[in-house]
């Protein structure tokens, strides 16, 4: 009866992921209506609607379907418990909250102290070349012996402050890079999303560009929305493939 259909009926579940133990099904074995065993009064709505999609999807046509979807995407679109609209204040706070978490800070640490290290060899490597100059210069006699070792300590410096100026920039980059994932990960939103940073690399989408355009930069950030959906989506190599058992 269920060979030519989509589902069946126990696939209809609460927990996809099958780590629940027991009850798990949505619909009653039998007469495939709610799940009566259901307690939870979001597991009983979804039981509902499990049913309904149970008994009837196979009605309907391609566009019938669309329509449904769409519905659902409304839903999905508009509503989140967690999140009311105007909120920004929240999630600036949580974004606070993430520039001086114990990590980040940890990391501006580390950056600074190279910083400085860079900068402190740097100077006694121009010190070294003045050296180097008055007393190739000023000084009679001095040995080829004495200039090799000045240009050997020059170098030497140099290298240095040129590896604790290079692994301050790569801490400072792993920084902001710590920082832009994690403010993604908290964001709910498609203006938290946005306010994370995440259609930063659209160009005209910032509003302190010149010649900003409000049309055009929100109808790129939803052409990149389609886009990053469509490839959450499309999993041909199964890197997000759910083991059921």
């Amino acid at each position: 009866m269920y060979s030519d259909d989509a589902m069946a009926p126990d696939e209809y579940v609460v927990d996809e992921s099958y780590e629940r133990e027991g009850n798990n099904h949505l619909l009653e074995f039998g007469t495939f209506g709610p799940n009566p065993e259901l307690t939870a009064d979001s597991e009983r709505a979804l039981a509902e609607i499990a049913a309904a999609i149970n008994k009837n999807a196979r009605h309907l046509d391609r566009r019938q379907f669309e329509m449904a979807i769409t519905w659902l995407k409304n839903w999905k679109l508009s509503y989140d418990p967690t999140r009311r609209e105007g909120s920004h204040g929240e999630f600036y706070a949580i974004l606070e909250g993430i520039r001086n978490s114990a990590e980040q800070r940890e990391l501006q640490r580390k950056a600074a102290w190279k910083l400085i290290f860079g900068v402190v060899f740097g100077a006694l490597m121009l010190l070294s070349l003045v050296i180097n100059a008055v007393m190739t210069y000023s000084v009679k006699d001095v040995s080829l012996g004495w200039k090799l070792l000045g240009a050997v300590v020059a170098i030497a410096l140099f290298w240095f402050s040129d590896d604790f100026l290079k692994n301050a920039q790569i801490l400072a980059k792993e920084q902001d890079r710590r920082f832009g994932l994690e403010s993604l990960r908290c964001a709910r939103t498609v203006m938290e999303v946005n306010m994370a940073g995440a259609f930063a690399y659209i160009p005209g989408t910032s509003a302190g560009e010149p010649n900003f355009d409000e049309k055009y930069a929100t109808q790129q950030m939803a052409n990149a929305r389609e886009a990053l959906s469509d490839a959450l989506y499309c999993d041909p190599d199964g890197h997000l493939a759910r083991w059921r058992y």
